[in-house]
């Protein structure tokens, strides 16, 4: 699959920007980076969709996919942490909270639809469900 930066977006190239973070002196910070690159590299092989336009804005990705009969799926995906939750290394245990708002070629929203993955081959599940959702609706 291929995931290029949204046309005309003013965020900054959210690849560079996780390998900037990935190299952070901020622990937590690199840690959130470097699964958020590995979350990257993982859907890149996935074979669900041709191309996803993505955007990063803060701490979140945004993945866009734009269906052949005209609806369109918008996916947010951070990495989080429970609060007060156990620690690995001294940092929280991080999860993947993704999300998706999907709207069908008449521009009806459907309620937005959010998970938690603990690994990265859940997230991309997740992406490829609501891909195919996407597909599924005129």
């Amino acid at each position: 699959m291929e995931i290029v930066n949204l046309p005309g977006a003013d965020s900054p190239n959210f690849d560079a920007e996780y390998q900037r973070l990935a190299n952070s002196d901020s622990a937590y910070d690199a840690r959130v980076a470097r699964m958020m690159l590995d979350f990257l590299a993982a859907l890149r092989r996935e074979p669900i969709g041709p191309r996803l336009f993505a955007s990063h804005i803060l701490n979140e990705l945004w993945l866009q996919y734009s269906a052949p009969g005209g609806a369109s799926i918008l996916v947010a995906v951070t990495v989080d942490s429970p609060d007060y939750g156990p620690l690995d290394d001294g940092l929280p245990q991080f999860h993947y909270r993704l999300s998706y708002k999907l709207r069908s070629s008449n521009d009806e929203e459907q309620l937005p639809v959010e998970e938690r993955a603990r690994s990265i081959e859940s997230a991309c599940e997740f992406v490829g469900v609501a891909i195919a959702v996407a597909r599924d609706i005129p």
